[in-house]
């Protein structure tokens, strides 16, 4: 029970990242030190960190691939990777941290 209370605290902290910084290099730093506390939080462990760190990459070259190759996609107006922004990495990250989370628990 504590873990999503964690998480939703977490997501409300994102949420206001978001909402009240609007520089894409500070938001990078907040969501990686939030993925740096989620690593030390849910105790990740090497192995399984890579594993996520994979499914992150896949997840922003998968988008990357969707906003630069098909029409009609959505777009981001700060582009400083290949028509991304930096913090979607470490947004991407949380996310899969998340899903992987909310998964063990509901187990």
């Amino acid at each position: 029970m504590i873990i999503l209370f964690f998480i939703i605290i977490i997501y409300i902290i994102i949420l206001l990242i978001f909402k009240y910084i609007n520089n894409s290099y500070y938001r990078f730093l907040l969501l990686f030190l939030i993925s740096l506390y989620l690593i030390y939080l849910f105790k990740i462990k090497t192995n399984i960190l890579y594993f996520y760190i994979i499914i992150t990459l896949l997840c922003v070259i998968t988008e990357i691939i969707f906003i630069k190759f098909f029409n009609n996609t959505w777009l981001y107006y700060n582009n400083e990777l290949i028509n991304v922004p930096f913090w979607l990495i470490t947004l991407w990250f949380i996310t899969i941290v998340f899903i992987f989370q909310l998964y063990n628990f509901l187990l």
